[in-house]
């Protein structure tokens, strides 16, 4: 990651990185993580107080956690790319956007790194979102691309999180699983073969 891309604000929040192993639990935090835990709260913590902690544990709810898992799958891939996003992670009285990279390292493992983009007051008078959600999110059961009512069309979880704001809102939207027309094909043609052999 590049500190000069993110402007002034990284050199208040230094870039952290952290290892997750192949059940998602932490084994490594880069010393900067120290930093972060020591000014959080009144209590003190230690980047080691949570190795061999899960990742999911730490999640706010089932919705982003079902989009993580999604990521993680699409990271351990052996043939894909860094994942680079941007999600919101508000620290009271704060709204604070992270930009996040996920690449796939050794053995399966996840390597994370986070730089702040931005911090600024909340706006306690704004409405709680800024995105109209109609009703649960779409989200194909097989390949986890996500339906975008506004453009009515059927588009990879990487994709979506480039415009749509899932990890930028306080809230997320309810998941629903559904099924997308091209896995729809292909799950229809198996279920044929599968008929016609017995």
């Amino acid at each position: 990651m590049n500190v000069e891309r993110y402007g002034l604000e990284c050199r208040y929040h230094p870039i952290k990185t952290y290892l997750l192993n192949q059940s998602d639990r932490f084994i490594w935090f880069s010393p900067e993580w120290n930093l972060e835990f020591r000014g959080k709260s009144s209590e003190t913590y230690e980047a080691d107080d949570f190795i061999g902690k899960s990742f999911f544990d730490l999640l706010a709810g089932p919705t982003i956690g079902m989009i993580y898992r999604s990521l993680f799958q699409l990271v351990r891939k052996p043939e894909s790319q860094t994942l680079d996003l941007t999600m919101r992670c508000d620290r009271f009285p704060f709204k604070i956007l992270m930009r996040q990279e996920l690449t796939r390292a050794e053995s399966g493992q996840i390597r994370v790194q986070l730089a702040y983009v931005s911090c600024e007051a909340l706006d306690e008078s704004a409405s709680r979102s800024a995105y109209d959600w109609d009703g649960p999110l779409r989200m194909c059961s097989w390949c986890q691309s996500i339906y975008d009512e506004r453009q009515g069309l059927w588009v990879s979880l990487e994709k979506s999180l480039g415009y749509l704001p899932l990890l930028h809102e306080p809230e997320l939207p309810a998941i629903s699983h559904g099924c997308c027309p091209n896995c729809y094909q292909l799950i229809r043609g198996k279920i044929y073969e599968y008929s016609c052999r017995g």
